[in-house]
């Protein structure tokens, strides 16, 4: 594949099929489908010999690690074919140096000499050539064999969506039955089969998706009536094998999801800023509901309410390296559309490389790369940098500067990978583009897994030997919505720098290495933790003038940081600014109450007023003694 150039019937199967989803949305009975018409009866299913042996879940799944393991090894052999090859390529480029030298040595009489070592270079070359055709034919063999054994394996593992489906009915009628409202669940696609890890992780996220349908989408019985429905509400799950990959529908044909509503409660709920709601478009509008702490119910039950349903849906179908998205109209009803692989161990990956790294992201996630010159690169009304695709406006995220060493150059032909996300895509700015092939996804070392890092999915192992991690779309775009403005100008004379040693605590690489350059251009020192529970770690062995945190983290959040922090004498008097891309008054109050002394927007950070901030709270005494000598008086 040359350099840049994308697999062609991948990005027209990714176009065919959300060309697919749209056409089925425009019907009428899109959202109250029948079982006649739907189209996900299981293909290529092994038919049954009736004999059955029971084995221990525990020793497949070992099993099965065992075969992948063996099948990353494999992929090394390839490696040594080429070191055969180039020793085969230099032996006769070796060749051709001695025939130079053989001339020289004919004419002085050496003859004999010269022809039998130039016998014993063919006879070398000869032998090259036999093992290098006998290593190519053993990997070819051995590929095969493994490959054939990889899938038998994997497919020990795979089981119908029965086992899932069948529960869902009784728990649709309970939640019914618990609201007042009168629901029928259509099912189809139970004899599809995939991974059972995958069918066994999707339990949690179906369940959310049925409780949300009846809780919040579908309409009392006298509501319905009156707007022309019938009084008993439909709620259909259908499953269909797409390729490699199992199509799963949750539908509603209820109230469908207002934007203006989501917006309200984001809002309120202090989800998102007004300034941010006012800058989205309708699709970022709906990946709100996917955000922590979202609910539209003002009252908290077990049915819903407690704002982390449709959180837990997204990042479990993350956590499966699939992809959820959401089609809606008012007053018809809603679709959920979540796309898993059959088999997440094996999988397609593009690979590309962001400076001198080798990065990867999964294929069935990507609709397309292609060189970034090919765009005309705009600015959002709130300074974001996007392209436009079709009829899409295509955020973009710059991830090269926070990730690339200090001798390492950007390339000046970068390219961008357009993946979907959501209701839409988001765009990965990249240095060059290598090509696509079959990987291994393999999960991330516990200690990296327990910092949940943005962005971040799985890594897998190269043919060299090297381990490439995996990308992600969600974490990246959320790592560029909530970052500060990187072009901010903070730049400050030598003599009007303030020099304090200050720890940044932020989960989001983008939003900490742009707070990190903010804040060292004003000449503080800046050490930098993860996560809340870093910042603290970081906090016991260290000194720090002053603290900045963000509020939104895994393990522990903001509030629970601060809280903890003056929980502990000895930190009493340490000047805590959160700075946080929430700006509603209770995330402001709640964050002074337990303990903040000011708190910041990223969104509208200002080089002035981060300096006249800190004055205020280290006082004069501090300012003069780690300051300069010169416009340091705190009430200019």
């Amino acid at each position: 594949m040359a350099q840049g150039e994308f697999n062609k019937p991948l990005l027209q199967h990714a176009v065919k099929h959300n060309e697919t989803v749209k056409v089925q949305l425009n019907k009428a009975t899109s959202f109250r489908p029948l079982i006649e018409q739907s189209v996900s009866k299981a293909t290529g299913q092994r038919k049954s010999s009736g004999r059955f042996l029971r084995v221990d879940a525990a020793r497949m799944e070992m099993l099965s690690n065992q075969v992948i393991e063996v099948s990353t090894e494999q992929s090394r052999s390839k490696k040594n074919e080429r070191d055969l090859q180039e020793a085969r390529v230099n032996l006769r480029t070796l060749r051709r140096e001695w025939r130079k030298i053989r001339y020289l040595l004919d004419e002085q009489g050496n003859e004999k000499e010269a022809s039998t070592i130039d016998d014993m270079i063919d006879v070398q070359i000869r032998h090259f050539r036999r093992m290098t055709d006998e290593a190519r034919y053993q990997d070819e063999r051995n590929s095969f064999v493994l490959r054939e054994l990889r899938d038998h394996v994997l497919g020990l593992m795979v089981r119908p969506l029965d086992s899932v489906f069948s529960t869902l009915p009784r728990a649709v009628r309970d939640v019914a039955s618990k609201v007042g409202k009168s629901v029928r669940l259509v099912v189809d696609g139970s004899s599809v089969e995939m991974d059972q890890n995958v069918t066994e992780a999707l339990v949690e996220p179906l369940v959310h998706l049925l409780n949300n349908a009846v809780a919040h989408g579908i309409e009392d019985p006298e509501k319905r009536q009156d707007v022309g429905k019938d009084a008993q509400g439909q709620v259909s799950i259908i499953a269909k094998q797409s390729g490699s990959e199992i199509i799963i529908e949750v539908i509603d044909d209820g109230q469908g999801i207002d934007t203006e509503i989501i917006k309200r409660v984001a809002v309120e709920r202090g989800v998102t800023t007004q300034d941010e709601i006012n800058l989205m478009d309708s699709g970022e509008i709906m990946e709100l509901i996917f955000r922590p702490g979202f609910s539209t119910l003002s009252e908290v039950g077990t049915l819903a309410g407690r704002g982390i349903g449709m959180n837990v849906v997204q990042d479990t179908i993350r956590r499966l390296t699939g992809t959820i998205r959401v089609y809606t109209e008012i007053g018809k009803g809603t679709r959920f559309v979540i796309s898993v692989p059959i088999s997440i161990a094996v999988q397609d990956a593009l690979m590309f490389k962001i400076g001198g790294q080798k990065y990867g992201m999964l294929t069935h996630i990507i609709d397309q790369a292609l060189p970034l010159s090919a765009n005309e690169v705009q600015l959002s009304q709130g300074g974001k940098r996007f392209i436009s695709y079709g009829s899409e406006q295509v955020p973009l995220v710059d991830l090269r500067r926070m990730m690339v060493l200090k001798n390492e150059s950007l390339s000046d032909n970068p390219f961008v990978i357009i993946a979907e996300h959501i209701e839409g895509f988001v765009g990965i700015v990249v240095d060059e583009v290598l090509g696509e092939g079959e990987i291994m996804v393999r999960d991330l070392d516990p200690y990296i897994k327990r910092y949940l890092p943005q962005g971040l999915m799985g890594n897998t192992i190269t043919e060299d030997g090297s381990v490439v991690m995996l990308l992600e779309p969600y974490g990246i775009k959320e790592m560029g919505r909530t970052a500060p403005d990187q072009d901010l100008d903070v730049s400050l004379e030598e003599d009007e720098k303030l020099r304090f040693n200050i720890l940044l605590v932020d989960d989001s690489l983008i939003a900490r290495e742009v707070e990190k350059n903010i804040f060292e251009n004003l000449g503080f020192v800046v050490d930098t933790a993860i996560d809340g529970m870093d910042g603290l770690e970081k906090l016991q062995s260290g000194h720090y003038d002053m603290l900045i945190t963000d509020l939104e983290m895994p393990r522990l959040d903001g509030f629970g940081l601060v809280r903890q922090i003056r929980n502990q004498t000895k930190y009493e008097d340490l000047p805590i600014i959160v700075i946080s891309t929430r700006e509603s008054a209770g995330d402001r109050l709640r964050a002074l109450e337990v303990g903040a002394d000011s708190y910041m927007v990223k969104q509208h950070l200002e080089a002035s007023n981060i300096i006249s901030t800190v004055k205020a709270l280290v006082g004069p005494d501090m300012v003069k003694e780690r300051g300069v000598k010169k416009n340091l008086d705190t009430s200019e």
